[in-house]
This record gives structure tokens, C-alpha cells and sequence, in this order.
């Protein structure tokens, strides 16, 4: 991809920062927390900014802190509101949420491989976990998962999005992806019928319509 030193990409919860071969990323998770992010990447400003799942949340956070001014926005299962509340009934209820963060806090290790296997099912690909856990703050970062908040955001000025979510998806249902293409004014979304789970980015529908405007 001839501009690929143009695109910045944001990965998921606990995954590899690497999750696009090729494409230049920022690996959010050596960072102490979002505001010492948002201060590493200001300016940066790249064309395209790619944000996957927890990644998107940061993308759009990043957006609107004036950290990123990116030309366009994609979000590959991006959660919406990961907690349900009464403007957002898609997410997961607080209980179910509590039940994440106590295995956490359990067994780290066995939590994230358990979580990965769910990022995985439904599609037809492998995808590794990253495999520094004990050296960044993962535990952070699960905890920002959870508190973002984005119903009554204005996301007027926001770059052209562009959205993608597979319908198999079992980590974030895709009416949080839905959600987001009524948000964001303007905005488009690809719903991936099957076979992609958490990991749309692995479609050659999103691979193609990469090509198409990089």
C-alpha cells in the first residue's frame, strides 16, 4: 500500500498493536493513561486513522480533544456505550460487566485468553494476543473501556467515517456500530454478514475498500 505512512491504526483491548501488517500504529497501551495518549500523539495527523474496537473509542476520543485531525475516520467494531444505560440498551449490562473485571483481577493471564477466543469466534481466522501483558497496564485500560460514554457527544465536525462490523460479531453486537452511523452525520457502515466475528479487518470487503481510498 503505497500510502501506508499516511494511515495510523489503534488495536483492541489487549491485542497486538500490530493487528494491520504494514500500516504504522501507536500502541496505546505503553502509555500510563489517555491523557498521556492524546499528548504523545498530538499532531500526528494522518490521513486515514484506523480504530479497532477499544482502538476506535480512543480514535474518536482523540478526535475530540483536538489531539488528531484526521482527513477520515474508519471504526472496526467500535463499542458504542460498552456499559448499557438508558440511552444505549446494546451494551452489557453492569452485572455482566462486573464479572469481566472480577476474573480479571482473578487470573490476568487466563482472562485475556479467554477473551481472545472470543474476539475469534465466529470467524475463520486466529488472531494472538499481545504477549507483554505483565508490562503495560491492561487493567487501565479495561477500565477506560468501560466508562466511555458517547450519547450526547456533538460529532458534527467530525472527517468522513467510515464503519465496519461483522453481524457474528459476539464481543460487540453490531448495533453499536448501528449506532454510530446515526451519531456520526453522514457517515458510512458496511455490516459484514458472517465469518469475521470481532475482526472485520480481515474481510476483503474492508482490505479492498482500504486499497480504494489510500
Amino acid at each position: 500500500m503505497n500510502n501506508s505512512n499516511k494511515i495510523l491504526t489503534l488495536s483492541g483491548w489487549a491485542q497486538r498493536p500490530d493487528f494491520i501488517a504494514g500500516l504504522k500504529y501507536v500502541d496505546y497501551m505503553q502509555s500510563s493513561n489517555a491523557g498521556v495518549f492524546f499528548s504523545n500523539i498530538a499532531g500526528a495527523d494522518p490521513d486515514i486513522l484506523i480504530g479497532w474496537s477499544l482502538g476506535g473509542q480512543l480514535a474518536v476520543n482523540a478526535i475530540l480533544q483536538g489531539a488528531i485531525s484526521p482527513k477520515k475516520l474508519i471504526l472496526l467494531a467500535t463499542p458504542f456505550n460498552f456499559i448499557a444505560d438508558e440511552n444505549f440498551e446494546c451494551g452489557i449490562q453492569k452485572a455482566e460487566w462486573q464479572k469481566i473485571v472480577d476474573n480479571f483481577k482473578n487470573n490476568k493471564a487466563q482472562a485475556v485468553v479467554d477473551f481472545n477466543k472470543a474476539v475469534t469466534h465466529n470467524s475463520n481466522y486466529v488472531v494472538e494476543p499481545r504477549d507483554d501483558i505483565d508490562n503495560v497496564d491492561i487493567y487501565y485500560w479495561l477500565d477506560y473501556l468501560g466508562r466511555q460514554n458517547f450519547s450526547n457527544i456533538d460529532f458534527s465536525d467530525f472527517p468522513s467515517t467510515y464503519i465496519f462490523h461483522s453481524k457474528d460479531d459476539e464481543v460487540i453486537g453490531y448495533e453499536h456500530s448501528k449506532q454510530w452511523n446515526r451519531a456520526i452525520k453522514g457517515s458510512k457502515i458496511e455490516l459484514l454478514k458472517e465469518g469475521y466475528g470481532h475482526v472485520p479487518f480481515l474481510s476483503n470487503k474492508f482490505k479492498k475498500f482500504l486499497q480504494s481510498i489510500a
